[in-house]
């Protein structure tokens, strides 16, 4: 019977899928997945919602964007310092050096059919086109929640964007509390614990066709090898019998 199992081992270099987890201050346990390697660093972003549910914003507005909002303070600060000591030694800052951010709309999504546009560069990370992993449960161990993005909604002034539970896109707004999907990026390569799943982890339809594709060129080109002289011998017996001529296999151009 074949089945797909995971494996924790230590790694050099992170690869996405990769999974790690760990411990935060107050004994809360948070598992991140990692969704985009980049050149100096691996994206991780928490596979579920902090157990912690989180207003946008004090008031109902979504003036300033993210960058003015309450909840980008909240999670460099108060949730950043919950962070263990070795896994905010490993982490890198953003583009506007915050070392923790939230999902925007494209980066779970692909587009933005509502939220502020988000530039060409910026891509779905591969393992949110399936649908579960865009769906989060609040913590580790309950039931699924909404969450936050964090783009806010096109032509309104109190809206944000953010996710149902059903992995769907939904807006809400900014002075509710929401679930927060902390978003990181940590140093590639360390040596860290991660889990591993060591056979097509979540990979498209497209993607295991080329690992299967490549295994078999390989396995065809290791046949060849072993076995060219062979091969040579019977082609040339071929053509004696058939009395082929190279020379005359050619069309007038």
């Amino acid at each position: 019977m074949k089945v797909k199992r995971t494996e924790e081992v230590d790694v050099q270099q992170f690869r996405v899928g990769d999974i790690i987890h760990f411990e935060l201050s107050d004994g809360e346990k948070v598992e991140m997945l990692a969704v985009k390697e980049e050149d100096e660093g691996m994206i991780f972003c928490s596979s579920d919602c902090l157990e912690k549910e989180c207003r946008m914003n004090r008031k109902n507005t979504n003036a300033g964007g993210w960058d003015a909002s309450y909840l980008r303070k909240k999670l460099n600060g108060e949730i950043l310092d919950r962070f263990p000591q070795e896994i905010r030694e490993q982490m890198l800052p953003f583009e506007n050096g915050d070392l923790l951010r939230l999902p925007t709309e494209k980066e779970i999504f692909g587009k933005n059919p509502y939220g502020d546009e988000e530039s060409e560069d910026v891509t779905q990370w591969e393992p949110m086109k399936r649908r579960k992993n865009r769906m989060a449960s609040q913590g580790l161990n309950s039931g699924l929640m909404w969450y936050w993005l964090k783009k806010p909604k096109r032509k309104t002034v109190d809206s944000f964007m953010g996710v149902n539970s059903h992995g769907n896109e939904a807006k809400s707004n900014g002075s509710l509390a929401l679930g927060v999907r902390p978003v990181l990026k940590i140093k590639n390569p360390m040596s860290a614990p991660a889990t591993q799943c060591p056979d097509y982890f979540d990979m498209g339809t497209m993607d295991k066709a080329l690992v299967a594709t490549n295994i078999q060129a390989d396995a065809t080109m290791d046949a060849i090898c072993a076995n060219g002289p062979l091969i040579q011998r019977a082609w040339e017996d071929a053509e004696e019998d058939d009395g082929y001529d190279t020379e005359e296999d050619t069309e007038d151009e």
